[in-house]
C-alpha cells in the first residue's frame, strides 16, 4: 500500500519462493528380450513354461535376500565334498574289499574328470543354483564308444524347455537296486519318455530323456524306429526338479509364492535409491526478507546444488550469497533509516529429514517370508546380530536336520542310481554327500564313544566309521585280529598277558598299542569340544 507526503512511495513487500531442482536420477529400465522359444511352442511337442524363465533368472540380480538363500543351500548341501562308502552289508563288504576299492577308484576318476573345466563340486553347486532359482536343472550326458558315461555338461535352466510325454510307453531296460537281495537287478519298464529342447541364438537342439533306448535326431527330434542311427544323434539329459505345478510339467521354485515380496522389496530399494539421489527433502531453505537474491546468486546456488553437493570432495565448499532490497532502484528517494535491511537466513531442514531409508519394516517382513519359504534360520544367511554359540549351534542343527540333510539324501539317491549304477555299472558302492560337522553332535558322539570304550563294549573297528565322520575321512576297518577284540582286553594284550583266541605276534601287539593311542585321541577330541 502506497503513501504520499515527504515520504515517497514504498513498494509492497512480496514473498517469493523458488525451487532449485536437483539432478534427475533415472530409474533402471528393463532390458529383457523376447522368449526365444516362442515360435516352437506347440511344435515338436515342446511345452511353454507357466512363467518366463528368463525373468526368474533375472531375480538373482534383483533380490539380495534370494541370492543369500540360494547360496546357503548350495554351500551347505554340496560344499563339503562326498564319500563313496560300501552299499552292501559290512560282512559282505569285508569279503569284497578289493572289488569295492576298484569301484571307488572308477567313481572318483569319473567325478574328478566329469567336466574339462569345472570340478565335481562346482558342477553340483551350479546345478543347485538352477534348481533353486528356476525350480529345475539338468546335465547333458556324454557317453563314450562303449556306451558308458564319460562326462557331464550343465544346461542352464533358462535355456531348457520340456516336451510332452510320449502317448505310448516305450520298453526300456533299467537297473534298479534290490534292497532285499542287496544286488542290482535289470528290469524291463514301460515308460513314457519325453524330449527336451535348448535354444542358443537361432539354433535349436533337441535331447532325449535319460535311459531312453531309442535313437533320436538332435536337429529334427525325430525317433528312429529301426536299428539305423541318425547322422546327428541326440544326447540324453538327466533332469532334476522340484514338485511340478498343477497344470504344467515344469517344476516351480520354492520362492514362487513370494514373488510379490521380491518385486516389492526391489521396488522399495529403488525408491530409496531415487530418494537419496534426488535429495527428496532439501537439507536447508534460504529465506530472504526485505529484498531478493540477485540472479547471479541464484545461478551460483543452482550450480552448487547440482555439482558440489554431488561430489564428496566438495562437501565442505563455501557458498557466497548476495541480495538487494526490493526498493534498491528507488533507494535515493528514501531516507537511509527508512530503507528496510535485507536479511538472508538459511533454515536447516534436518528435523524433517528421514533419518534412514523408507519401507524398512516392509523389507524386513519380505525377508522373513522368503526365509520361511526356504525354512532357513536368519543366522544361516547372515541376518542375525544377536547370537551366541548355543543359539548358533541350535540354528545350524535345525537347518541341517530339516533342510540340508533331506536335500542331500535325495540328491545322493539320484547320483547313486543314475551315475554309479546305470551310468558306470557300479554295484557295490553308493554316493554320500558330506555335511557340515556340528560341534554339539560331535560332542554327543565323542561322549558315546568314550563311554563304550570305557565299558569295553566296542571294538576298534566298531568305532572306525564314527571316527571317520568326526574327522571327515572315509576310514576302512582294520583287518588284524586285534581290531575285532573288545577294547577292554587290549591293555592286557599290550602288556603281554596273552589274548583270547590265540597268541599274537609282536607286530600285532604293537598295533594293539596303536589302538590304545586311538582311544586316547578320542578322549582328546572330547576334551577339545567341551573346552
Amino acid at each position: 500500500m502506497a503513501k504520499t507526503g515527504n515520504l515517497q512511495k514504498v513498494s509492497i513487500r512480496e514473498v517469493r519462493a523458488q525451487i532449485i531442482k536437483a539432478i534427475q536420477a533415472a530409474l533402471p529400465q528393463s532390458q529383457q528380450i523376447p522368449d526365444p522359444f516362442q515360435e516352437i511352442y506347440g511344435k515338436k511337442d515342446i511345452i511353454a513354461p507357466p512363467y518366463d524363465l528368463d525373468i526368474l533368472g533375472y531375480k538373482r540380480e534383483e533380490a539380495s535376500i534370494l541370492e543369500r538363500c540360494v547360496n546357503a543351500m548350495e554351500v551347505n548341501i554340496h560344499g563339503f565334498g562326498y564319500n563313496l562308502p560300501p552299499r552292501i552289508p559290512e560282512e559282505e563288504a569285508k569279503a569284497q574289499r578289493t572289488e569295492i576299492e576298484k569301484e571307488q577308484a572308477i567313481a572318483r576318476n569319473f567325478f574328478e574328470n566329469a567336466h574339462p573345466t569345472k570340478t565335481w563340486i562346482r558342477l553340483c553347486r551350479d546345478l543347485r543354483r538352477d534348481y533353486e532359482y528356476g525350480g529345475f536343472g539338468g546335465w547333458e550326458v556324454l557317453r563314450n564308444g562303449e556306451g558308458m558315461i564319460a562326462g557331464l555338461e550343465p544346461i542352464p535352466f533358462a535355456s531348457l524347455r520340456l516336451g510332452k510325454q510320449d502317448d505310448a510307453p516305450t520298453d526300456a531296460t533299467l537297473q534298479v537296486i534290490d534292497h532285499i537281495k542287496q544286488e542290482i537287478t535289470d528290469i524291463t519298464y514301460a515308460y513314457r519318455f519325453r524330449k527336451y529342447a535348448q535354444v542358443r541364438g537361432s539354433k535349436i537342439v533337441y535331447f532325449k530323456e535319460y535311459m531312453d533306448p531309442r535313437e533320436m535326431d538332435r536337429e529334427t527330434s525325430e525317433y528312429y524306429k529301426d536299428d539305423s542311427k541318425p547322422a546327428k544323434p541326440a544326447n540324453e539329459v538327466i533332469f532334476f526338479g522340484l514338485p511340478t505345478s498343477v497344470d504344467s510339467p515344469y517344476p516351480l521354485p520354492r520362492w514362487i509364492g513370494n514373488l510379490p515380496d521380491i518385486v516389492g522389496s526391489r521396488a522399495a530399494e529403488e525408491v530409496n535409491l531415487y530418494f537419496f539421489k534426488q535429495k527428496g527433502i532439501p537439507k536447508f531453505l534460504i529465506l530472504v526478507s526485505g529484498g531478493k537474491l540477485t540472479q547471479s546468486t541464484i545461478d551460483r546456488i543452482e550450480d552448487f546444488c547440482r555439482e558440489s553437493l554431488q561430489k564428496p570432495e566438495d562437501f565442505h565448499s563455501a557458498l557466497i550469497m548476495e541480495a538487494m532490497p526490493f526498493d534498491a532502484p528507488n533507494s535515493e528517494m528514501l531516507p537511509e533509516d527508512k530503507i528496510a535491511p535485507v536479511k538472508i537466513e538459511v533454515v536447516p531442514f534436518a528435523p524433517y529429514l528421514k533419518e534412514d531409508a523408507l519401507f524398512l519394516n516392509y523389507k524386513k517382513e519380505c525377508r522373513s517370508d522368503l526365509l520361511s519359504a526356504y525354512r532357513l534360520p536368519p543366522i544361516i544367511v547372515g541376518l542375525s546380530d544377536d547370537y551366541n554359540r548355543a543359539t548358533v549351534e541350535a540354528a545350524k542343527r535345525a537347518a541341517d536336520e530339516q533342510v540340508f540333510q533331506p536335500e542331500r539324501d535325495e540328491f545322493d539317491a539320484q547320483i547313486t542310481l543314475h551315475i554309479l549304477v546305470r551310468g558306470l555299472g557300479l554295484k557295490l558302492i553308493k554316493y554320500e554327500s558330506r555335511g557340515a560337522t556340528l560341534s554339539d553332535i560331535m560332542l554327543e558322539k565323542a561322549e558315546a564313544i568314550t563311554l563304550l570304550a570305557a565299558q569295553g563294549a566296542a571294538t576298534i573297528n566298531d568305532l572306525r566309521d564314527t571316527l571317520g565322520k568326526l574327522i571327515g575321512k572315509d576310514l576302512q576297518p582294520f583287518e588284524q585280529p586285534w581290531a575285532n577284540i573288545p577294547i577292554s582286553i587290549i591293555p592286557m594284550i599290550a602288556m603281554g598277558m596273552g589274548s583270547p583266541g590265540g597268541n599274537m605276534s609282536p607286530e600285532e601287539i604293537e598295533k594293539a598299542r596303536d589302538g590304545m593311542k586311538l582311544i586316547e585321541s578320542l578322549r582328546e577330541i572330547r576334551r577339545q569340544l567341551i573346552s
